[in-house]
């Protein structure tokens, strides 16, 4: 006895006319992209500036790396006492009376204050005394951001 089947047996060679769509599509293997973000970088980086008064005159020499040190140390010590000469801070280039330094992120607001609000009196030429004072210029987590002059001031957009 046989018993008849509604389903034919599958063909191995569809008609030309008929397309065949799979059942399971096969996607295309994706790339797998890495993201990292680095939500607190380990160091902050400053443009710093040595303002004199009276001003510098062109036959003054260019700040070295010897007075920069001297007077950030100084400034540190004046508002941190013995602690803020304990704050590593790195001389990374000099121009001129401008300097640029890296500290850590967690001293940064210390060290801004700290040498914002220093002013050192030191006697000058012909017997009238000279005032030195830094002026931050810039500050940035990003030493390419800040190398670049890209920096842009809050209220002068």
């Amino acid at each position: 006895m046989q018993v008849a089947s509604d389903s034919a047996p599958p063909d191995s060679n569809p008609p030309a006319n008929e397309t065949v769509l799979p059942t399971k599509r096969r996607l295309a293997k994706s790339t797998t992209v890495l993201q990292y973000t680095l939500r607190k970088p380990q160091w902050e980086y400053l443009h710093l500036s040595l303002h004199r008064s009276p001003p510098f005159s062109s036959t003054d020499d260019p700040l070295d790396a010897l007075t920069a040190r001297t007077h950030l140390t100084s400034s540190l010590q004046q508002f941190l006492g013995i602690t803020g000469t304990a704050i590593p801070i790195d001389i990374l280039k000099l121009e001129g009376h401008d300097v640029w330094v890296r500290v850590p992120r967690e001293d940064a607001s210390s060290v801004v204050v700290a040498v914002g609000g220093w002013a050192s009196v030191q006697p000058g030429e012909d017997g009238e005394s000279v005032t030195l004072g830094w002026r931050v210029k810039s500050r940035d987590e990003w030493l390419s951001r800040l190398a670049a002059g890209d920096e842009m001031d809050l209220f002068n957009g």
